[in-house]
């Protein structure tokens, strides 16, 4: 079962399934955390994308999905 993360909206790429990444929202398998963690480590966008293999849109998402869930 695949649940789109509610606070992203129904375009969203942020996923949110129990048998991948034991429920934590990804973006195409990974951690929505990582991803924010690396950018307000001071990573760039561009940087996390390639280090990752996901593209620059990606990161976006994982970036605003973890900034909603703080606010």
């Amino acid at each position: 079962m695949e649940l789109i993360a509610a606070c992203s909206g129904p375009r969203s790429i942020v996923r949110i399934r129990p048998d991948v990444r034991f429920g934590r929202p990804s973006v195409k398998g990974i951690s929505t955390e990582v991803l924010w963690e690396q950018v307000d480590a001071g990573a760039g966008i561009a940087e996390v994308a390639d280090d990752f293999g996901l593209t620059q849109q990606d990161v976006r998402w994982a970036v605003s999905y973890e900034a909603a869930r703080v606010a």
